[in-house]
């Protein structure tokens, strides 16, 4: 065995063997030496990138076991995980909330046939204010009107009155303060007075009464009489008896009892042969009563609050006259 070979196999490993890297022990034998076959050279692992022991400035990576961490730190979360969680969190708070009685909408949309017209609205002002169309959606007819080719059939009332309903209901009311001058008070809510004639008001009584709206009809009752043209006592008659006004009655008696000219034809038709006869022997009472002071009578200005009283021997004016009139008035039509 020669000298190299000697150093290269010997167990006290010369730096050669320890420590030199194969371009140092060619460097160090020449260039002419190669390990004989078989013959193994061990070399040591070189230090990697940052070691200590090339640079003391090295250090262990964040989360390095050498720093006595045993988990690594986790990645923040993203802001889309943190959006869902506030989601979620938003969507429990809204679920506990609880339901307010008066502002929470079914905007659920019906189909109504009336007459030869179909009609697509909301139900909600109909459910709202009227018993009928409560009964109505409660009932069997209530899981129809959601296509149209199952239509809800309106019996009784014509398109143009159901047209005009709903013109009010989505033209003709708003929230008005709470002091007005005219103090009409609904449940906290007061309609004004749509852009509608007397007519159209009369037509809202008629709706509202043969389908219970109550607000509306009590509405209906205060704007016609309150109206700038007032209506015929002939004709306020015909619509106390039809829609059951009764507190109009009186005083259309006693407006027709003092009024010069006596009834038509077409006037005692409307008003029927009973009551056509009653205020043929009011208007003689009465005419009987004016007679004793000495003038006939003339048209005086309706009350539309009085209370009968018995009739004076000599009216002196003509609030006295009405009250004698008023007097014949309920003796003769409310005995």
């Amino acid at each position: 065995m020669g000298f190299v070979d000697s150093m290269c196999n010997s167990p006290l490993s010369s730096p050669l063997s320890l420590r030199s890297s194969p371009e140092s022990v060619a460097a160090t034998l020449g260039p002419t030496w190669s390990p004989r076959p078989g013959m193994s050279i061990r070399i040591p692992p070189r230090s990697p990138p940052g070691s200590t022991a090339v640079s003391p400035s090295w250090s262990p990576p964040q989360g390095s076991p050498i720093l006595g961490e045993t988990t690594p730190p986790q990645s923040p979360q993203s802001s889309g995980d943190l959006l869902e969680e506030e989601l979620a969190k938003y969507t429990a708070s809204v679920s506990s909330c609880s339901v307010n009685p008066r502002y929470y909408f079914d905007d659920e949309i019906s189909f109504f046939k009336v007459e030869n017209q179909r009609f697509r609205v909301h139900r909600h002002f109909l459910a709202r204010d009227s018993v009928y169309f409560q009964e109505l959606f409660a009932g069997p007819l209530g899981d129809f009107g959601d296509r149209e080719s199952e239509a809800i059939p309106l019996e009784g009332i014509g398109s143009a009155e159901f047209e005009c309903l709903l013109d009010f209901f989505y033209d003709g009311y708003e929230f008005l303060p709470l002091l007005t001058l005219r103090l009409i008070y609904f449940n906290s809510r007061m309609y004004r007075s749509p852009k509608d004639s007397l007519s159209q008001w009369i037509t809202l009584l008629s709706v509202a009464t043969r389908f219970r709206f109550d607000r509306l009809r009590a509405q209906a009752i205060r704007a016609i009489d309150e109206s700038a043209t007032p209506l015929d006592p002939v004709d306020k008659v015909v619509l106390a008896t039809k829609f059951d006004v009764p507190a109009w009655l009186a005083p259309a008696f006693v407006a027709l009892c003092q009024r010069p000219k006596c009834l038509e034809e077409w006037e005692a038709e409307k008003i029927g042969l009973k009551r056509t006869v009653q205020l043929a022997r009011a208007r003689e009472e009465y005419r009987d009563a004016e007679s004793l002071r000495g003038r006939p009578p003339s048209p005086i200005q309706m009350y539309k609050s009085w209370q009968p009283s018995p009739c004076p021997a000599s009216p002196r004016d003509d609030y006295q006259a009405a009250q004698c009139a008023a007097h014949i008035v309920d003796e003769v039509f409310f005995p």
